[in-house]
């Protein structure tokens, strides 16, 4: 649900209703509680809708990406101030941020005053909010060109780059008021949204262009930062292992650029098949079936059951016929547990959809 007018609300054109009270014996007085609104989600959503327009395309989904893809652009989407000389900035400071901003890139800033002329330095600006606001404007430039100038995708890619480390690492966090740079929180989910963004500008990007230098540098940057995911977790137990479809998505548009007999082309493949087996290595055929209904969680919850299921069809572009699921008494290919649990999963979720008429 997304408010398209004035008359809907003035203050939320083009943001997401979080919660919608379907019960129409609760009170009036319960809201659509939005006060905390989180851009993530935001930018999700558009994924998840250009994801349903490429498949039945309508007006009215075409009209509700592209109002809330308007606002990211007019509200969230602004300059990066540059804080190299400063080590600490008081909130209450009011600064011209286009005096001192760091060229050619662009963050996707929460909470605040986000943008515009005579503003107090904006709060935070998140990896993962890059990441996918790239993946939503990408995907809204693919349905209808030159929704957003070029330059402003480069330049969001550009602010992706500007946070990894050496190692293929990120600073997830850039926060003025703490002086730019803000390693004290790490997001592991983050890195695979951040490449994911990456390659579906790299797609945009037409190889053998004027942009074949832009498109290097991004592979290069996803390529790190997935080979950091690949280190980070060799050693983990499967049952440590995050189940990261972010990963998964971005590992199936970049194996098809790389070489398959380097060895970075095998560590990013054998990161992808941990995280899956991790995936369907929680529980047994018998105990999805028979005691989840399918909910790969066991919790009845949905969110997280759509999401392995979506990396999990990524991870079927890439997954050989003869990779071995080898788990306890479980043997047999990866394959057809990753079908199996896609498929029981998949009824869950439908299962679980609100419909009126029922």
């Amino acid at each position: 649900r997304v408010c398209h007018t004035v008359t809907q609300d003035p203050t939320r054109i083009g943001k997401f209703t979080y919660t919608a009270y379907l019960d129409e014996e609760l009170p009036t007085s319960f809201p659509n509680d939005q006060d905390d609104y989180n851009l993530l989600r935001h930018n999700g959503a558009i994924y998840a809708l250009v994801l349903s327009y490429n498949r039945s395309p309508s007006p009215i989904l075409l009209d509700t990406i592209q109002s809330a893809a308007h606002w990211l652009k007019t509200v969230a989407i602004g300059p990066v101030p540059d804080m190299t000389s400063s080590d600490e900035v008081d909130l209450s400071e009011i600064i011209p941020i286009s005096q001192k901003n760091i060229p050619n890139l662009l963050a996707a800033w929460e909470s605040g005053v986000m943008k515009g002329g005579q503003s107090q330095l904006q709060p935070s600006a998140k990896l993962g909010g890059a990441g996918l606001a790239l993946v939503a404007l990408v995907g809204l430039e693919k349905i209808v060109p030159n929704s957003t100038p070029l330059e402003d995708l480069l330049a969001l890619a550009n602010f992706i780059d500007y946070l990894q480390k050496k190692d293929g690492s990120f600073t997830c966090r850039y926060k003025p008021h703490k002086g730019g740079r803000d390693d004290s929180w790490v997001s592991l989910f983050y890195p695979g949204e951040a490449s994911l963004g990456l390659m579906y500008l790299v797609d945009l990007l037409e190889e053998g262009s004027e942009n074949d230098m832009h498109r290097t540098r991004y592979i290069r940057v996803a390529t790190k930062a997935l080979l950091y995911l690949e280190k980070y977790r060799r050693n983990m137990d499967l049952a440590e292992v995050e189940p990261d479809h972010w990963a998964l998505l971005a590992t199936s548009k970049l194996l098809p650029l790389m070489d398959t007999t380097h060895t970075d082309y095998y560590r990013i493949y054998s990161h992808a098949v941990k995280v899956i087996t991790s995936i369907v290595a929680k529980s047994s055929r018998d105990t999805l079936v028979h005691k989840y209904k399918g909910c790969h969680t066991g919790d009845g919850e949905t969110c997280t059951t759509s999401t392995q299921i979506e990396g999990m069809m990524a991870g079927l572009t890439f997954v050989k016929d003869d990779e071995m699921f080898l788990e306890e008494n479980d043997v047999e290919l990866l394959r057809d547990r990753m079908v199996f649990w896609i498929q029981h999963g998949a009824d869950f979720v439908t299962k679980s959809q609100y419909n009126k008429d029922n």
